[in-house]
C-alpha cells in the first residue's frame, strides 16, 4: 500500500496544498477491492464486489455528492445526484 503523502495541485491556474490519504483494499474470498481517496474538500472511492456483482462510485465534497450504482442480483441500478441547492 502506498504511503500517505501531501502534494500540491494546480487547479484553475491556482496551486494549492491538499492532505492526501488513500488507500487500495482488496479481498480475495469475496473478491472484494476498493480504491479510496480523501483530501481536505474531496472524498471519493471505487468499491466492487463480485459475491453480488455491486459495485458503486461515490464522490462526495462540501457541496456535491453523487453515485453511481449497480446491483447484478435483482439487477437494480441507479444514478443519484444531489448538491446543496437540490
Amino acid at each position: 500500500m502506498p504511503p500517505c503523502n501531501s502534494t500540491s495541485h494546480a487547479v484553475g491556474g491556482n496551486t494549492w496544498e491538499l492532505a492526501v490519504v488513500w488507500g487500495v483494499l482488496y479481498s480475495d474470498s469475496a473478491v472484494v477491492w476498493g480504491v479510496l481517496y480523501s483530501d481536505s474538500a474531496v472524498v471519493w472511492g471505487v468499491l466492487y464486489s463480485d459475491s453480488a456483482v455491486v459495485w458503486g462510485v461515490l464522490y462526495s465534497d462540501s457541496a456535491v455528492v453523487w453515485g453511481v450504482l449497480y446491483s447484478d442480483s435483482a439487477v437494480v441500478w441507479g444514478v443519484l445526484y444531489s448538491d446543496s441547492a437540490i
